[in-house]
């Protein structure tokens, strides 16, 4: 197998582990089993586990920047990008109900015992802040404005993705999903 392919199946792996798992309870033998890659081979790539959460978040950055890109390009405004960003949660319900965010958790776990990956993990989450910061100033908001509704934004998210993975309950979060679009849409009405 070339080696780019098992460096990938290898990240591929381990996000796939590191969401269902946690970041701590996930070991380079679970990620081996998983991924079909030796855990000697791994050592190449990636000689810590902490190089490989760096991997993995790098992997899921550029995902978010991939599909934030996507939705500028294919959605012709403010009021149906964040529609769209919105309508995320409820796409992913089933994977959000069972795991919950797989941002927030890392974010979450890393922040309790791992403080010098904290800053690195919650980068993907600046990226939607910063985006739909950036959808919010398209529709006429300050930047100061856009950033603190955008803060909020994902608070809200965030919060209704963990209440309802706490409870198990979908439409909790299909409901709090259509709340918060509604709210995003008065916003830039």
């Amino acid at each position: 197998m070339p080696r780019e392919d098992s460096r990938q199946k290898i990240v591929a792996a381990a996000r796939r582990a590191f969401y269902e798992r946690g970041y701590d309870d996930t070991s380079f033998a679970q990620i081996a089993r998983i991924s079909g890659v030796p855990k000697g081979n791994f050592y190449y790539h990636f000689p810590s586990k902490a190089e490989l959460l760096q991997a993995v978040l790098e992997a899921r950055r550029d995902d978010i920047g991939a599909a934030l890109t996507a939705w500028e390009e294919e959605l012709p405004s403010p009021k149906a990008r964040l529609a769209r960003f919105v309508r995320m949660m409820t796409n992913e319900a089933d994977a959000l109900i069972r795991y919950g965010c797989p941002v927030g958790s890392l974010l979450t776990e890393l922040g309790k015992a791992n403080a010098e990956l904290h800053a690195e993990a919650r980068a993907p989450l600046d990226l939607y802040v910063d985006w739909i910061a950036r959808q919010l100033v398209a529709a006429g908001k300050t930047r100061k404005a856009a950033r603190e509704l955008a803060l909020r934004a994902i608070a809200r998210a965030q919060g209704a993705i963990l209440t309802a993975h706490a409870y198990g309950d979908a439409d909790l979060l299909k409901r709090e999903a259509k709340d918060i679009e509604r709210w995003l849409t008065e916003l830039v009405a």
